[in-house]
């Protein structure tokens, strides 16, 4: 059964003149459309021909099911107006970012309470950006929501915290607070992939803990993937995802 996620515009106007989410596969990252299916070397110029060398293959990562399921599970939420971010600090040593923009409705909200207080990783400015969200999402009973910047733009200049939102119950529209890197100036153009929205259903879980006796996991991995060319992962373990 097809279960459904509902994105509401919070207003007429967000409606008419937003950019809509949209499934987060219809914005592959254009390296990854780029890179070539077979790893490039002296043997392989070009990246067209599958080689097997000492016990190995030559498939590159756009082989690789999971990293593709990661860039195209659940939906994607754009930047909807074009934004300019500038250094307004006198001071040519320091750096103190600001976003203006032209839209009559506010893009983004300043620095957020206790940013102070988080942990901000090495390169980004220590101001925290709030994006502001014109979409409320909504999902059926016992699902949520996972919150993240879009896997594969991990070049993009702002980058979403992560967040988990039980939007089953919660259905308002939620800033999201965003990083930026430290020095970045220039233009973001509208329809930029802002934020990844991935639905699951929430469950219960418990851990567990075990070994496999000597011999076996070499015989799952000779089977796994030493008796076929490539594929086997795709051809027997893997499960089709459906974001539409």
């Amino acid at each position: 059964m097809v279960k459904k996620i509902k994105f509401i515009a919070v207003h007429e106007w967000a409606w008419k003149l937003g950019e809509k989410p949209y499934p987060s596969k219809n914005s592959i990252p254009k390296w990854w459309k780029k890179m070539t299916p077979f790893i490039l070397d002296e043997d392989n110029p070009e990246g067209k021909n599958f080689l097997i060398r000492n016990m190995r293959n030559n498939l590159s990562p756009k082989k690789c099911m999971p990293m593709l399921d990661a860039i195209t599970g659940g939906y994607t939420i754009p930047l909807w107006s074009d934004i300019q971010i500038s250094n307004i600090s006198e001071d040519e040593d320091s750096y103190l970012p600001n976003i203006f923009w032209k839209s009559t409705k506010e893009v983004f909200e300043g620095n957020i309470d206790g940013a102070h207080m988080l942990q901000i990783p090495e390169g980004y400015s220590n101001l925290v950006f709030k994006f502001v969200n014109l979409w409320c999402i909504k999902t059926p009973p016992g699902y949520s929501v996972r919150i993240s910047a879009p896997a594969g733009y991990e070049d993009l200049p702002l980058r979403a915290f992560d967040a988990v939102v039980d939007t089953d119950k919660y259905d308002a529209a939620l800033p999201i607070p965003m990083l930026l890197k430290e020095g970045f100036e220039g233009v973001i153009e509208r329809g930029t992939p802002m934020i990844q929205v991935t639905p699951f259903k929430r469950e219960n879980w418990e851990a567990e803990f075990d070994y496999y006796p000597d011999g076996v996991h070499p015989n799952k991995q000779e089977d796994w993937l030493r008796l076929t060319s490539f594929g086997n992962y795709i051809k027997s373990q893997w499960s089709k995802k459906s974001y539409e």
